[in-house]
């Protein structure tokens, strides 16, 4: 169900975006490889304002363990150099957040 999806969410992609309960949507089973579509398309559409959301207790629901999320999202983030990774899992909610870096 990638489109009317796709089309509007790209409508949108002003805006900032959370990349998180994509895990929770799924049917019980399903490898987080089939987000990849989804998780790419809200990182080509949102790029530097997209941030990665822990989700965290709702994988608990499913069975999955949190480091099971953590490694779900660095496989669906796989393209990405070190630098946007950072981004996504830091850097983009201190922006939006105002959170200060702590030494």
């Amino acid at each position: 169900m990638l489109e009317p999806w796709r089309e509007r969410l790209a409508m949108v992609a002003t805006l900032w975006c959370k990349l998180s309960v994509l895990r929770a949507q799924q049917a019980q089973g399903q490898g987080a490889d089939a987000l990849q579509p989804y998780a790419r398309h809200i990182l080509d559409c949102f790029g530097d304002r997209a941030m990665r959301g822990s989700d965290w207790p709702v994988p608990r629901h499913r069975g999955d363990r949190y480091g099971d999320w953590i490694d779900d999202s660095l496989a669906l983030t796989e393209p990405l150099d070190e630098a946007r990774t950072a981004r996504l899992f830091e850097g983009a909610a201190r922006e939006f957040y105002g959170l200060e870096e702590r030494a």
